[in-house]
């Protein structure tokens, strides 16, 4: 990158007009996903798009049962974006998945 360009970041206008997309991070939202989904099934269902390098479904802490979402990180934004387009709004166990960047706390 030339000295005299600042890299921009998510969510800064300019970014999207002179990129056309906004950029993804590698940290992704999984949401509607069915109570019964395990961490491990939801890593496979990603790894399809690329290297995972973490996913976990959240679980209830006094019950143990799960809340129906979870996160998932991948190894590279370029498989963030791929699982967001292959993932998103697609149904699942009988759910239609949301998929898009996890947002931070």
């Amino acid at each position: 990158m030339p000295e005299n360009v600042t890299r921009l970041t998510r969510g800064d206008p300019v970014s999207f007009f002179l990129t056309g997309r906004w950029d993804v991070g590698k940290k992704l939202y999984c949401g509607n996903l069915s109570y019964s989904v395990s961490s491990s099934q939801l890593e496979q269902l990603f790894a399809e798009y690329g290297a995972v390098e973490s996913a976990q479904v959240i679980s209830d802490r006094d019950t143990g049962r799960s809340k129906g979402f979870g996160f998932v990180e991948m190894d590279s934004e370029s498989a963030a974006q791929a699982a967001i387009d292959g993932l998103n709004e697609v149904e699942h166990d009988g759910r239609r998945l949301i998929v898009n960047e996890a947002r931070p706390r």
